[in-house]
């Protein structure tokens, strides 16, 4: 690597201008790399690591930069493959994008286990893995945090498949970002979300269940839009409702969410035209009294079906109502 040729000021200079994230994907690139880091880049940054057990486990490697929260690296057992001629491929995340890598290490011994990703390993593997990132950004070991993600019954008369997703202690799944499009938490029948923040926009492109409500999002009008549009043009059979509730300073604006689409008149009816909401969310949140009234709504329409919708739109709110007659 050119970068081991700069003289030693250089290279300082350097290392100290990457991001953490960078600077663990440097780290990996030769065992001189791993060795001269450390030694060169002398400034020291407080890791923490936390475990979130579901029926796919996970871990986030996080740090603070000022008073702002900067996940550097996420973990799961998920997405080990190997290729045609036996190599093993593991895709991590660092900061917003994924990287796929090549697992050989051949220079990092403490990091090898033969099943890398089975959950009988795993809590071993983030152990190591938590120890190498402290040698490497001179940081103080401190506990590895574990939560658990329940799946839970409401109650024995319920179907199976009429459950839903909640976060024991109020659990932040802001704080730790690590909703990926394939969780079956996007199949869930009942769906509630306590702190959602800027997952909103994972759960608005990939839920594919019937009823959603998501608390202190950070919405963007661009992603509310992307998702009408989505049910206009996609088939979502299984789709009945997804309220959602912006954080405190965040606006929706009502202009920019609904550009571009063909809204429709809602039908004349003499009664007031209540949305006959039926999921079992509503024992666990506590909707306000004209949560359901639709008389103020807009209308569009799926072309393939017919299959007509509300939209009850304000700065502080995004309310979805798909109509089944």
């Amino acid at each position: 690597m050119k970068i081991l040729h700069f003289p030693y000021l250089i290279q300082r200079e350097i290392f100290n201008h990457l991001l953490p994230f960078e600077l663990i994907l440097l780290s990996l690139c030769s065992k001189r790399m791993k060795q001269i880091l450390p030694a060169i880049r002398s400034q020291s940054l407080s890791i923490k690591a936390s475990i979130i057990l579901s029926d796919k486990n996970k871990a986030v490697f996080w740090t603070k930069i000022g008073r702002k929260r900067c996940n550097i690296l996420n973990f799961n057992t998920v997405y080990l493959y190997q290729t045609r001629n036996g190599s093993n491929w593991k895709t991590f995340e660092f900061g917003d994008s994924q990287v796929a890598c090549g697992i050989s290490w051949r220079h990092y011994p403490s990091l090898c286990l033969e099943n890398f990703c089975s959950k009988q390993n795993f809590k071993t593997v983030i152990q190591n893995i938590y120890i190498y990132l402290c040698a490497l950004f001179h940081s103080p070991q401190s506990k590895i945090q574990t939560h658990r993600l329940y799946e839970c019954q409401c109650s024995k008369a319920l179907k199976r498949s009429d459950n839903f997703w909640f976060y024991k202690n109020d659990w932040n799944l802001e704080k730790y970002g690590l909703v990926s499009p394939d969780d079956s938490i996007h199949n869930s029948t009942n769906l509630l979300i306590l702190h959602t923040g800027y997952q909103i926009s994972q759960f608005l492109t990939s839920f594919r269940g019937s009823y959603a409500v998501f608390l202190n999002a950070e919405t963007q009008d661009s992603c509310a839009r992307k998702f009408l549009e989505r049910w206009i043009t996609q088939s979502f059979d299984m789709m009945s409702s997804i309220i959602v509730y912006q954080k405190s300073g965040w606006k929706f604006d009502e202009k920019a969410v609904l550009e571009g689409l063909r809204i429709e008149k809602p039908p004349i009816c003499n009664n007031l035209r209540r949305y006959p909401y039926g999921s079992i969310l509503q024992r666990q949140h506590k909707f306000t009294p004209d949560t359901f009234d639709c008389s103020s709504g807009v209308d569009i329409r799926r072309p393939a079906d017919g299959r007509r919708a509300t939209i009850k739109l304000t700065s502080d709110y995004f309310m979805f109502f798909v109509w089944r007659h």
